[in-house]
């Protein structure tokens, strides 16, 4: 389908192409055109890159249009009982193990395209639509498949009739479980309704018998928990093809909700004793009845978080960021306050944060010149109650005596990506090997050829990079260094052994040294011994 314009933006008319993908303008007069694509065939990428041509007073001229065939994912929003398409719909995509790829708006057509996706199944979600249509919240899994293109379809129902908001009138907030009673206007009953989630109750097809028109009392009958009752009785006029809204504002009876802040032991970074009160913990706040964030709280210098006012109701106080040097409480408390101006008060702790990490690099204690000499390094670990980021472990290689030949990683407890960098005598540090698993072992060759370094140029620190890691992170089997020991060596010559690991928590960083001494052995050489002579 494309639209053609005047080039001063005068819409002129809208046509499709036929079996054989053409279309034929005739009759338009002199002037200048363009040409914009607006829906693309079934399985193919809209291309909308605008074409320009003019109209002499005679002759003719031809426009092609160039579709590349879709693979992958498409998503397809239409409203709900037609092919119309709705743009500015947005979506989540996300594997079947959890994993989002992202979020994508509909086009002009409808449509979204995602090329470039593994084989697999993927869960897609609507997460928008445009103002007046109903989202279709149910999350649909689509199988994709290399080569070809699958497609998943979402509808909006179109609003028509009656929508009602209930509002906090302090906040603009919707609020939830909210009764009214419907009446026609006869005082017919047309039946009792509750406020969702966001505050809103929405009726269609209140028109029957054909009528156009009709008008209806809403009546408010019950309050939600928390909230002064608004008895007044407000009546509407409802017509066809139109949504009648309707706010309406609740006044909240107010309480509060304060956390008091301590730590459970002894801190010795911060030197806090058993039950100081900390400073800098951050607490969200959560409607029980609907799962919402309805305020967030920071402990002060006295250990005491406070709530702006809230309505009464049952809440959930969860800590979402420690205060320094501390290990978060995942602990989710209940508070309820039940009359106006209620304070509830809650005592919460904070465990110190330990921060420690080890390495043990071991090897020869004495090797000879000329030989082969093998590192290994074992015991590395996050032994902290808390995760660190930053982690890493480092070998300086003792380039004055050895040189780099092979590297084994050795694997560990946790599936996260690393990189292992390395750095020359010439060079600062670069890539080794990136996006590796830390369940998987690897080996690489690091010895000068097998790098392609300049003449003169050996390897002299290897360091691996894990980024986060949790507590209770540790290495399950050695990484090893393969290591030549070049005959020219002196004997007696003593090498330094040396390997650091390190994390850092909030800014506070540990690290762990393994070093010791190995010794280069030289045989003497035979010197045959001069005779005395005889005589004989």
């Amino acid at each position: 389908m494309f639209k053609i314009t005047k080039s001063r933006g005068e819409f002129v008319r809208e046509a499709e192409t036929d079996a054989n993908g053409a279309i034929t303008l005739d009759g338009l007069p002199a002037g200048s055109y363009i040409v914009t694509e607006i829906k693309a065939p079934d399985g193919y990428i809209l291309q909308d890159t605008p074409k320009t041509f003019e109209i002499k007073d005679s002759g003719s001229m031809e426009l092609v249009f160039t579709n590349k065939k879709a693979y992958g994912l498409q998503i397809r929003k239409v409203v709900k009982g037609t092919n119309q398409p709705l743009d500015g719909c947005a979506f989540t995509v996300e594997k079947a193990n959890g994993e989002m790829v992202g979020t994508y708006i509909t086009d002009s057509s409808g449509l979204v395209t995602i090329s470039g996706l593994e084989d697999g199944v993927y869960i897609v979600t609507e997460l928008s639509c445009p103002e007046g249509y109903r989202l279709d919240p149910t999350p649909q899994n689509v199988i994709v498949t290399s080569g070809e293109l699958a497609t998943v379809t979402f509808e909006n129902e179109k609003l028509a009739g009656v929508r009602i908001k209930k509002v906090d009138a302090v906040t603009g907030e919707g609020v939830y479980g909210v009764r009214f009673l419907i009446k026609d206007g006869h005082n017919n009953l047309i039946g009792e309704y509750s406020t969702d989630q966001d505050g809103y109750i929405e009726l269609d097809n209140l028109l029957t018998d054909g009528k156009s028109e009709i008008k209806i009392k809403v009546e408010e009958v019950a309050a939600a928990e928390g909230y002064v009752l608004d008895d007044t009785v407000r009546t509407l006029r409802v017509r066809r093809g139109e949504t009648t809204e309707l706010v309406v504002e609740n006044t909240p009876i107010l309480g509060q909700i304060q956390v008091v802040k301590k730590s459970s032991q002894d801190n010795p970074v911060t030197n806090q004793s058993k039950g100081s009160l900390l400073e800098g913990a951050v607490f969200e706040i959560t409607n029980a009845d609907i799962g919402r964030v309805v305020d967030t709280m920071t402990s002060d210098s006295r250990g005491i978080a406070a709530s702006n006012p809230i309505p009464l109701g049952r809440y959930y106080v969860q800590e979402v960021q420690v205060p320094r040097f501390y290990q978060l409480n995942n602990e989710k408390v209940e508070a309820k306050p039940k009359v106006e101006g209620d304070v509830v008060q809650i005592e919460m702790y904070n465990d110190p944060a330990n921060i420690q990490t080890t390495i043990e690099k071991t090897g020869n204690y004495t090797v000879d010149a000329g030989s082969n000499m093998r590192y290994d390094f074992t015991n590395i670990a996050n032994n902290s109650n808390v995760t660190l980021d930053n982690f890493f472990w480092h070998d300086r290689i003792p380039t004055d005596a050895v040189r780099a030949a092979t590297l084994t990683t050795g694997t560990y407890n946790a599936r996260v990506w690393y990189k292992i960098t390395f750095k020359t005598n010439m060079n600062d540090y670069r890539t080794l090997a990136d996006n590796l698993l830390l369940t998987n072992a690897y080996s690489f060759k690091i010895d000068s050829g097998s790098l392609k370094l300049a003449a003169g140029e050996y390897v002299t620190d290897i360091r691996f990079e894990f980024g986060t890691v949790p507590a209770g992170f540790k290495m399950t089997e050695k990484a090893t260094l393969l290591v030549y020991v070049p005959d020219y060596m002196a004997n007696g010559y003593n090498i330094i052994n040396r390997a650091d690991c390190g994390g850092s928590y909030q800014g506070e960083w540990d690290n762990a040294v393994s070093a010791w001494v190995t010794k280069i052995y030289r045989a003497p050489t035979y010197t045959k011994p001069t005779l005395p002579q005889t005589g004989f």
